[in-house]
């Protein structure tokens, strides 16, 4: 199956009345949490089964074909506090509830392989029937166990709370329901009620109205890991409800689209909201240092006055100390939350590589990043619907898997440190409070609500080249909207030499024309580089911008960069851009032998190359430094 054209939803299909209740945090801010089934402290109990049709031939090393998995027995702890032997379900919320809640339970020791091939079976229900009445037919096993909870507290009430069945592989027509296929589902379908060590497996009442005695799943031939993170996801639905979190792939337990599979370490909405955390709150100026959010639960909430508990940013540093940790890159992570006193919220991750113009094509399937624009998607949460089919940013579709996290995510002090009411992304919000927050360190931030440009300036944005003037590199960007910025910077890397300010441009302009490098088509050798970067009037720098790079031959490069100042006037530049002039050639290069003429008006490095039509060189006349004069070199013909 090709994963570009298939992104699941796990699917979450039951419908509870919610029980809510009040609690205090650590802040002294009341919270209200929603719960569906069951608590969200204490210890839960569960049964795993691990399965497989008769006929499943699926070739996989995490899971051996018609053997037990050699990694069933660690999938879940017999106690929810540990010792753990490895990173399993009991340790994930350990972990993530800081031992407020415990999973633990019981893997039953055999796998079970369906009597039938898997077209046998009319749904999943039956299959999950037969394999449960054949388990409870063993006396070594006692369901009575798993009978811990009475609605959503606990105590008994005669009904198996939870039982997971993990098939190691299953066909989409029996994990679908209404049309939709499905990873897994939490609710444990049955085809019939079971009745056994005095208590009862159920399917989950009438229709999709009940949460039933457990969770099914499919896709264990993926392994441990794999399996694991769908296991919590389910569980995840008992805790918060029946819908998901969207465009926050790998940063979040209860993820939906627009990519499936991406399911992991809680984000700290989602841990607060059970109150297994208390946010740091912040509603001022203010700065702070944050340990790694993951291990610790340390999270900054950044209020806005006027939006009420229902609008806030939350700041996580993410470290990866945590081996739930799946963030893809290593700083400050930034989110928008709205909705945020229900489930789900609307949560947009602000990753430091902005929001972007993006373009779907219909005949090659691709997606291509095109302009920046702060108003737009990110990588995260850009999806295209296409022929039944949602397409989000991940290979072939699309050059690099940013759909799960890359690299550029995170804020930090060198690539992007600024999140303000200007940059990209903004600190825009519905409450209309201009703020901004600056990361200044590897774990620190500094919060400005009373002048939102206290701080550094915003990265330039959508820097590139344009149409050469006269040969010489042309370079453009988007003015900064910050109102102290005093000029631009803009700095320079020759054939990956350390890079040198090339010149400086008002605060008003936004094209900067090179005039000490000139190249002369059809083909150039060297690396060039460029970056811009905003100044303001506090002399504070922005982080360079995007680098902008052309591999050309450096037919004339006047004054080598290393003998370049930064305080080189505009004088002196125009005075060296007119240094060299070129006055042809005699007779014409189609002779044995050319004369070509150029005259330097100053001295400089000079490099003289000649091409043929196909752009192949053809000879090196000149390479080096040449004094102030009048020169004559020969060209020879040494084409064979």
């Amino acid at each position: 199956m090709k994963n570009y054209l298939f992104f699941f939803l796990i699917l979450q299909l039951f419908l509870l009345a919610n029980n809510v209740y009040s609690s205090t945090d650590g802040c002294g801010t009341t919270s209200s949490v929603t719960t569906n089934s069951i608590p969200t402290s204490g210890t839960i109990k569960v049964f795993v089964v691990f399965a497989q049709f008769k006929d499943d031939s699926q070739a996989s090393s995490e899971w051996t074909l018609n053997t037990y998995p050699s990694w069933a027995n660690d999938y879940v702890s017999s106690s929810g506090s540990g010792p753990f032997t490895y990173n399993n379900l009991s340790q994930y919320y350990y972990s993530m509830s800081n031992g407020t809640y415990q999973v633990e339970g019981d893997v039953y020791n055999n796998l079970m392989i369906t009597n039938q091939n898997e077209s046998y079976y009319s749904s999943i229900g039956a299959a999950n029937y037969e394999i449960l009445t054949r388990i409870a037919a063993d006396p070594s096993v006692d369901f009575s166990q798993y009978d811990n909870l009475n609605g959503n507290i606990f105590g008994h009430d005669g009904k198996v709370d939870f039982i997971y069945i993990i098939y190691r592989n299953s066909t989409t027509s029996l994990f679908s329901s209404y049309g939709q296929s499905y990873t897994a589902i939490a609710h444990l379908e049955l085809s019939s009620t079971i009745y056994t060590d005095g208590v009862r497996i159920e399917s989950g009442g009438s229709g999709l109205s009940g949460i039933g005695s457990g969770v099914q799943q499919r896709g264990g031939f993926n392994g441990r890991d794999y399996s694991m993170y769908v296991s919590a996801h389910e569980m995840g639905h008992y805790l918060f409800g029946g819908n998901h979190i969207w465009g926050v792939s790998n940063l979040a337990l209860m993820t939906g689209g627009p990519a499936w599979n991406a399911s992991r370490g809680m984000c700290s909405w989602e841990r607060h909201y059970l109150n297994w955390i208390s946010y740091s709150d912040v509603s001022s100026d203010a700065s702070a240092t944050l340990t790694d959010y993951m291990s610790t639960g340390c999270a900054y909430r950044v209020l806005v006055s006027g939006a009420g508990s229902s609008e806030y940013f939350l700041v996580e540093n993410r470290q990866h100390s945590s081996p739930h940790d799946f963030a893809g890159d290593n700083g400050i992570y930034i989110y928008h939350v709205t909705n945020a006193n229900s489930f789900p919220p609307n949560i947009t991750a602000d990753c430091a590589d902005g929001n972007w113009n993006f373009t779907f094509n219909t005949s090659s399937l691709t997606i291509t990043r095109t302009t920046p624009n702060p108003s737009g998607n990110n990588e995260l949460n850009y999806s295209y619907p296409y022929g039944g089919t949602t397409y989000a940013c991940y290979r072939p579709v699309y050059p690099t898997d940013a759909m799960w996290g890359d690299s550029y995510d995170a804020f930090d002090p060198t690539y992007n440190n600024v999140f303000s009411p200007v940059s990209n992304p903004r600190s825009i919000n519905n409450a209309g409070v201009n703020f901004t927050i600056e990361t200044t360190g590897s774990n620190s931030i500094a919060v400005y609500f009373t002048n939102p440009y206290a701080g550094s300036p915003s990265k330039p944005q959508n820097f590139h080249r344009i149409t050469s003037v006269d040969n010489h590199p042309t370079l453009q960007w988007d003015l900064n909207s910050e109102p102290d910025i005093s000029s631009y910077k803009i700095y320079r890397s020759y054939d990956n030499s350390p890079f040198e300010i090339a010149g400086t441009v008002s605060c008003s302009t936004n094209t900067f024309v090179d005039v000490n490098v000139d190249y002369t088509k059809p083909i150039w050798e060297k690396p060039v580089k460029y970056y811009v970067a905003a100044l303001d009037n506090q002399s504070k720098y922005s982080v360079p911008s995007d680098q902008v790079k052309t591999t050309g031959q450096m037919d004339i490069l006047i004054k080598s960069i290393s003998e370049r100042k930064s305080s080189d006037t505009e004088v002196e530049k125009e005075q060296l851009s007119s240094s060299f002039e070129l006055l042809g050639n005699y007779p014409n290069p189609f002779n044995p032998t050319t004369t070509i003429k150029y005259q330097l008006s100053s001295a400089g490095f000079i490099t003289l190359k000649v091409y043929d039509m196909l752009s192949r060189e053809i000879q090196t006349l000149v390479n080096g430094y040449k004094d102030k004069g009048y020169y004559e070199p020969n060209l020879s013909d040494k084409v064979t």
